[in-house]
């Protein structure tokens, strides 16, 4: 990545962002009550050659100190009835993902966004339109001109209120994971518990495919069972796991990138204990053998960073290693 000084220009005075902010609120309110926005004090506008550049970029867990951990991708929040609905900077606007999904016709909260988006997307593009005269010398005055027109062609990501239609499972492998990053991450499991104990080992599956999130967690919380679905059910045939994780030859962990599987001695249901107590290990050396794997799962989702807008895949890698205390 070629390095960037964020430096803020300071092309827009403090007093001019707060009179802004006061009119879009103002605007936001006229079109439903229900509307509320809040301003990032922390945003920088570094221009229009340059901000689009840099937030389309996604920060990488997998990159110590990657610069786009504190970037700020955008200047307001707007919520509706508490909840969030846009995130806007002069260059853009991002729905929220709960928005962009089809979801039932009697869906009160998508019927009521679906009246009001079109007002609120021409009060977001003026304000971005507005933005563009801080720069309006970097431009002649023919491409300024094609520059104010470009927010108001750009077409909601709004999904309306609708029939639900279930589509069929695919168990065709999406191979978002390229070879090369399997083999990184093996590479990385087998070094890391290497180094907490040699008698630690690794296998890989070769035949698990990992769906992505939405998939890869149902099928996590809901595996094949004999006693429910039908013996030629395909599920049955899929590898659960990614990874097996052995301490002296005996398997103690089952690990996919949305599951953790925990190996016993004896029958769970009739007294069996985890081999982790079987064996002997301490608290501390498995603690440590989680750490791993949860880094595993967190680098994992940077293969599907496109599923997520940048903000919310900062968000959502942020809420992770805070939760699993990876920092």
């Amino acid at each position: 990545m070629t390095f960037f000084p964020f430096v803020d220009p300071n092309r827009r005075p403090q007093a001019e962002i707060k009179k802004m902010t006061e009119e879009l609120t103002q605007k936001f309110q006229a079109i439903d009550p229900d509307l509320t926005l809040i301003h990032n004090d922390n945003f920088i506008d570094y221009g229009p050659e340059v901000f689009p550049q840099l937030s389309s970029i996604y920060w990488d867990p997998r990159v110590a100190k990657h610069p786009m951990e504190h970037f700020v991708y955008s200047e307001y929040l707007l919520r509706y009835r508490g909840y969030p609905l846009y995130w806007f900077n002069p260059y853009g606007e991002q729905i929220y993902e709960y928005y962009r999904k089809p979801s039932g016709a009697s869906d009160s909260s998508r019927q009521a966004v679906k009246v009001i988006d079109q007002a609120i997307l021409k009060v977001i593009h003026d304000y971005q339109v507005h933005n563009l005269f801080y720069w309006n010398d970097l431009f002649p005055e023919k491409q300024l001109e094609q520059e104010g027109l470009k927010p108001y062609n750009r077409p909601s990501q709004f999904i309306g209120p609708g029939e639900l239609v279930s589509s069929p499972f695919s168990f065709t492998d999406p191979k978002h994971r390229p070879l090369a990053a399997v083999e990184k991450n093996t590479e990385f499991l087998e070094t890391q518990l290497d180094h907490l104990d040699s008698q630690l080992t690794v296998i890989h599956d070769d035949s698990y495919i990992d769906f992505g999130p939405d998939i890869g967690h149902f099928l996590a919380e809901c595996p094949y069972d004999p006693e429910e679905d039908e013996p030629d059910d395909p599920i049955r045939y899929l590898s659960h796991y990614d990874y097996h994780i052995y301490f002296n030859e005996t398997p103690i962990y089952g690990l996919s990138p949305y599951s953790i599987g925990t190996s016993f001695h004896g029958d769970f249901f009739n007294g069996g204990i985890a081999n982790v107590t079987y064996l002997g290990l301490s608290k501390e050396l498995d603690d440590a053998i989680e750490v791993i794997m949860r880094k595993y799962m967190l680098y994992n989702k940077y293969y599907w960073r496109n599923n997520y807008s940048y903000e919310d895949f900062q968000e959502i890698v942020r809420n992770y290693k805070k939760t699993w205390k990876l920092n």
